[in-house]
């Protein structure tokens, strides 16, 4: 790897870290400079701008969440898939010590109305989740062993909301009961919706 793209990754790592920890809004370039030892030139060389720095930084780790999510769908029917996701959801949030809430949740809070490049990154993000969710939705309907109650896109949402909710939640309290609560009421909601009853028993714990 060249030495430019080393730095890069050095920094990002280091964004994501303070993101992560103190939020956007609490973490400035110096922040940045103070925690991976690149002089401001070499910092602002690479990237113009607080915004594009974090872009950059959301952007890796979405592609993390993404892979970590995909690689842990293991079920074949509707419901399986779905719980697989929440529960991979669950996992990825509450895998380190400390517990932060969603990074991308905690972002859309800091920049929500700000009318922002950042903001619209983020809106964008969730989107394409709500659009994933309705997709796995949709293809249980057509393949007939899936049956909601509401349109696909609502179910999504509300999947979506109460994940983000759950999370929120937990984050208050410093307790991820609220967060595993949330998750398993809502893993039995889309369990009553199963064509086939008994999947819901094959849902982890």
């Amino acid at each position: 790897m060249l030495k430019g793209e080393e730095t890069k990754n050095r920094i990002r790592e280091a964004g994501f870290e303070l993101l992560r920890s103190r939020g956007y809004h609490n973490t400035s370039m110096n922040d940045v400079v103070d925690n991976t030892g690149v002089k401001k030139g070499n910092l602002y060389f690479h990237y113009g701008s607080k915004e594009e720095l974090f872009i950059e930084v959301l952007r890796d780790a979405v592609d993390r969440y993404a892979r970590y999510i995909n690689s842990c769908i293991t079920g074949t029917s509707t419901v399986q898939k779905l719980h697989d996701i929440i529960d991979a959801v669950f996992d990825f949030n509450t895998q380190t010590g400390k517990f932060y809430g969603c990074l991308f949740g905690n972002m859309a809070l800091e920049t929500g109305g700000s009318g922002t490049e950042l903001e619209s990154f983020v809106r964008s993000l969730f989107a394409r989740w709500e659009y994933m969710l309705e997709k796995h939705i949709i293809k249980g309907i057509r393949s007939g062993d899936f049956i909601p109650r509401e349109e696909p896109a609502v179910l999504a949402k509300m999947i979506l909301a109460s994940i983000e909710g759950g999370i929120m939640l937990s984050k208050i309290s410093g307790s991820t009961e609220h967060f595993r609560q949330c998750r398993d009421f809502i893993k039995s909601a889309i369990s009553e919706r199963s064509a086939y009853r008994g999947d819901e028993n094959d849902s982890k714990e």
